[in-house]
């Protein structure tokens, strides 16, 4: 959700397999509920994913991410 009132711009980018069932997991389907996740079953979903989620504002590499 973007709170501010300029646009943002989003790169993402999917070089493993397994982040389709991060968002599988981490969504709920049309009419259902929404149940708040746990910090840890973020972390737990995130990993099983292989998702980083990195703000550019931060610098420009999330750590642990080799510089070219």
């Amino acid at each position: 959700m973007n709170s501010g009132t300029q646009s943002i711009h989003l790169y993402a980018l999917f070089s493993r397999q397994g982040f389709e069932r991060y968002l599988r997991a981490a969504s709920v389907p049309e009419g259902q509920p929404v149940t708040p996740l746990s910090p840890d079953d973020v972390a737990r979903l995130r990993a099983t994913g292989h998702a980083t989620f990195w703000d550019a504002s931060k610098g420009p590499y999330p750590p642990g991410v080799p510089h070219p």
